[in-house]
């Protein structure tokens, strides 16, 4: 009997330590380590959900489906979004899921000895990139990304389509775009081009991008990109920094962009 009073003491302090220690970190944590663990959190989740959907495709002899990597990178936007308003900014979405991007690569490439590679992208496609906000301000996304709940009410900014000829060269893309508003867009835009380059794996698909926009009476801007296409090379889906240049001002905003093959 002693020894079992000895230990639950000894439980019941080491418990009352762990609480006492969880409770300062609790107290002490600041905004930026919390944004920090967030950003930790939905790179892992990314990586893992992405390696998923691979997974199941290996297991039922398909090819991965694109909706199944296009729902992980949504709702990476949406896990990092819970670190806090600045956990999320444009190029921090697109520097981090670029990076865990690389890392779902590397593991299919230890792993996968003699997996098929997607076909060649050089051709025509159509994009559209849609920038909207939630009520916070934050970069929102349609309902079906959202898990069962509530999901925001989607306050459209800009909605801009491309007419892209993309031409690849072993690993490396390059892309010279048209772009416009179309007329649902709220905010009309003049027609402007956009040019840029970026690597490309050629077995998961997942790309990067950085180039330049030219719009008409703005100086230009740099803009950023990252995704993935689809297996069969028809569709990709990514995330791209939007924004202009004016008078020494610069505003900057995160674009979720679909495009399709038209040739």
């Amino acid at each position: 009997m002693e020894k079992k009073n000895a230990t639950r003491a000894a439980l019941a302090a080491l418990l009352a330590l762990a609480l006492a220690l969880g409770s300062t970190a609790a107290h002490a944590i600041t905004p930026a380590e919390q944004c920090e663990a967030y950003q930790l959190a939905a790179t892992g989740q990314r990586i893992s959900a992405k390696l998923h959907c691979r997974a199941w495709a290996t297991l039922t002899e398909t090819e991965v489906d694109p909706a199944c990597l296009d729902k992980a990178e949504k709702r990476f936007l949406l896990q990092l979004q819970k670190g806090g308003p600045d956990c999320a900014t444009p190029s921090d979405v697109v520097s981090l899921g670029a990076a865990a991007d690389a890392q779902t690569s590397a593991v299919v490439a230890d792993i996968q000895t003699d997996p098929p590679t997607i076909p060649d992208l050089t051709g025509t496609w159509t994009t559209r990139s849609s920038i909207a906000f939630n009520g916070d301000g934050g970069a929102a996304l349609a309902c079906e990304y959202y898990r069962p709940g509530p999901c925001p009410d989607l306050d459209v900014f800009l909605i801009i389509d491309c007419r892209t000829q993309i031409t690849q060269t072993g690993n490396e893309l390059h892309y010279e775009s048209e772009c416009s508003t179309p007329p649902e867009s709220p905010t009309q835009r003049e027609l402007f081009q956009q040019e840029g380059t970026g690597p490309i794996d050629r077995v998961t698909g997942e790309w990067m991008l950085s180039g330049t926009v030219h719009v008409p009476g703005l100086s230009p801007i740099d803009y950023e990109g990252e995704g993935v296409f689809s297996a069969d090379g028809r569709s990709q889906t990514g995330f791209t920094t939007a924004g202009f240049s004016a008078g020494g001002f610069t505003a900057e905003w995160l674009a979720s962009t679909v495009g399709t093959r038209v040739d």
